[in-house]
């Protein structure tokens, strides 16, 4: 599947059969943490959030909504550079899901811009699931 993602040095990603949303429920019911700068523009926060928040309801599904975050809330910065901002989340979601201490963080932090309305884009609902 690579092949088909990039060739001629360009980036067919938006050929994908799958949808950021699918991807992330994919991970359930695995810890989850999705980090963004919404400073770059090219990056897409707004639709990387809706992306997170829609498939955290297979999180919400299988009743570990709390293994998911996300965190956008950062300063201006370059574009693939750590942010300090990311240290307390990073450091929750790492203990948790590698060191198997302490409680999932389940935060969504979101910063500027950094959001849709999940209701222009999500018309079903995740059943409980036992």
């Amino acid at each position: 599947m690579i092949d088909h993602v990039r060739r001629n040095n360009a980036s067919n990603a938006v050929k994908l059969p799958i949808d950021t949303h699918a991807l992330i429920a994919r991970m359930a019911p695995r810890g989850l943490l999705v980090l963004e700068n919404p400073h770059q523009a090219q990056m897409g926060t707004p639709a990387g959030h809706t992306a997170t928040v829609a498939g955290a309801a297979a999180y919400k599904a299988l009743g570990v909504e709390k293994n998911v975050s996300y965190h956008s809330k950062v300063a201006e910065t370059a574009h693939c550079s750590y942010k300090n901002e990311y240290t307390d989340l990073l450091v929750k979601t790492i203990s948790k899901f590698l060191k198997h201490e302490g409680e999932a963080p389940g935060e969504f932090v979101v910063g500027s811009g950094g959001s849709l309305s999940t209701a222009d884009w999500v018309d079903w609902e995740a059943p409980t699931l036992e």
